[in-house]
């Protein structure tokens, strides 16, 4: 099956890269599958650009927590944060992004278990955060 049908039910689409990349794979993406990119910063500062959407991730997707995280930009512009995120430590992350806008979390390993989804996790971090 083309590329371009599995994309078809996915509204935004992540490229994990390396510098000095930022972004363009994450934009080039965008351009044949019409969907919005997501490219990850490790950066404490969210990127100004906004051809594409933001997530913070310093352990390139290993979910490991980093020692500081960046906090939202404010407005109507969504970015997300990742890195070791779960059930037992998803309020002390939100309290120093303390976001002022739509905000992400992205918890890949944070919400499995076995390396499979983990709908108990899921459930408890819900639980927890609203």
């Amino acid at each position: 099956m083309p590329t371009s049908l599995h994309l078809r039910s996915f509204r935004r689409v992540q490229a994990n890269h390396r510098p000095p990349d930022a972004g363009v794979t994450a934009r080039e993406m965008e351009e044949w599958g019409r969907r919005r990119g997501i490219a990850r910063t490790r950066d404490l500062e969210f990127p100004a650009g906004t051809a594409v959407e933001w997530l913070f991730d310093r352990s390139a997707g290993e979910g490991r927590a980093p020692e500081e995280w960046p906090r939202h930009s404010g407005g109507a512009r969504l970015v997300g944060h990742a890195g070791g995120i779960g059930p037992g430590n998803v309020v002390e992350v939100l309290k120093p992004i303390a976001a002022t806008g739509p905000d992400r979390l992205d918890m890949e390993s944070g919400g499995r278990t076995d390396d499979w989804l983990d709908l108990d996790k899921v459930e408890a971090v819900c639980r927890t955060v609203f």
